[in-house]
């Protein structure tokens, strides 16, 4: 506590005075680091908030590393839509788009989606659509939206935020109507 009553936390830093082997005193400083611990206690709420906000999206949420080809984070969305938690996302490292996206979107997503990268400005949404297997081993369609997270000194991305929506329903919806329009010009003619 301050002579001026107001309580405050502080950081306690000693050394020992030694004479011949043995310590004579004890010599300390008291620093006050109260502005310090407020600003470490509101990040730590901070990116609890932020966490929950995560945790609670309907979409899976992530990061991906371009360089290193692997997400570096995954909310626990992703383990109620695939099946897999975001650790065993991590685990799989380079191999995580080709072990996921069906092979006629990963062809694509590396013709198309990865060019979009380096030519995106920051904050501009990059979308693309794909079909990526689950655990049961399904094939589920997903809207994905995109922007660049992190850049290099030279401006080049080096990761992304995303988000995917699973659309498999919409997609079979889509699909029906089509194929009941075709057969009604079929029938027509």
């Amino acid at each position: 506590q301050r002579t001026d009553g107001r309580k405050i936390i502080v950081e306690v830093r000693e050394s020992p005075v030694v004479e011949n082997g043995k310590v004579k005193e004890i010599v300390g400083s008291l620093v006050d680091v109260t502005e310090r611990k407020k600003a470490e206690e509101e990040l730590i709420s901070i990116s609890s908030l932020n966490q929950k906000l995560l945790d609670s999206s309907s979409d899976i949420i992530y990061i991906y590393d371009l360089e290193k080809k692997r997400n570096i984070y995954s909310n626990d969305k992703i383990k109620d839509i695939i099946g897999y938690s975001p650790d065993d996302i991590k685990e799989l490292g380079d191999q995580v788009i080709l072990s996921f996206m069906h092979p006629e979107d990963y062809n694509i997503y590396l013709e198309e989606t990865i060019p979009r990268y380096a030519s995106a400005r920051d904050g501009e949404l990059i979308q693309h659509t794909f079909r990526m297997k689950n655990k049961a081993g399904e094939w589920l369609w997903f809207d994905c939206r995109e922007t660049i997270y992190q850049r290099s000194e030279l401006g080049e991305p080096i990761q992304i935020f995303g988000m995917m929506t699973e659309v498999t329903d919409r997609k079979k919806a889509e699909a029906a109507i089509i194929l009941a329009k075709e057969r009604a010009e079929e029938n027509e003619k």
